[in-house]
């Protein structure tokens, strides 16, 4: 079957934003250009993914959630923001075993802040303060550390990807080496590497892949 041929968005309205035309320098993983460069209402331009567009996952740069927390009363209305279910999830990742994530985060030893913990509202006024829009999500710096207000930020996922690149960890020629710094001195793409690692998830696959492909390359 033909795949559907979704037409340009230029032009065309969603929520607070007004696309204004593709964003030819960036792509997602598959190298297809499916952002686009939009105009929110308050001024602010932002390139925004065209699933999240049509979604209506993404309506505005995040203006409209700050002037919904402000004017909310928090102890009934701010549950239904986005930065509130980003809060959930942080808390499910690092105390809720039955999370999918949950080794990965609260299994190594992951933790929210007791600042965080104790209260959303401290969560979500960091969060405006420190860059926090829509299409953003939240990055630890330290891919080891908590979840606290030294160590995390507001991030796009590709940004998040290559941290999270950076920081893992594989056995290479008997030592525990970065994998970025594997597939830079072995002359092997990152991206590449690492898409073999999403499709398997198995290290001793990874690493025969950089040693094939560092082979062929020399």
């Amino acid at each position: 079957m033909a795949r559907k041929i979704i037409p340009d968005l230029s032009g065309q309205r969603f929520g607070r934003y007004l696309v204004l035309r593709k964003d030819e320098n960036r792509c997602d993983s598959r190298g297809r250009h499916d952002f686009y460069i939009c105009k929110c209402d308050c001024g602010a331009i932002r390139s925004v993914k065209k699933y999240d567009l049509l979604c209506g996952t993404s309506k505005s740069c995040g203006c409209a959630t700050k002037e919904r927390i402000k004017a909310a009363d928090f102890k009934h209305g701010y549950s239904r923001t986005r930065l509130y279910h980003i809060y959930q999830m942080m808390k499910y990742r690092c105390y809720n075993p039955k999370y999918s994530s949950f080794k990965e985060y609260g299994g190594r030893g992951v933790t929210v802040c007791d600042e965080w913990l104790s209260d959303p509202m401290n969560f979500i006024r960091w969060a405006l303060n420190n860059g926090y829009d829509d299409t953003l999500s939240i990055d630890r710096i330290d891919v080891n550390g908590n979840y606290d207000p030294n160590n995390c930020r507001w991030a796009t996922s590709k940004a998040q990807q290559r941290n999270k690149r950076k920081a893992f960890l594989i056995v290479f020629d008997g030592v525990e080496r970065s994998f970025a710094d594997v597939c830079d001195e072995n002359g092997v793409s990152r991206r590449n590497a690492w898409q073999h690692w999403m499709r398997h998830k198995d290290k001793t696959k990874l690493v025969e892949y950089i040693k094939s492909h560092a082979l062929s390359a020399s």
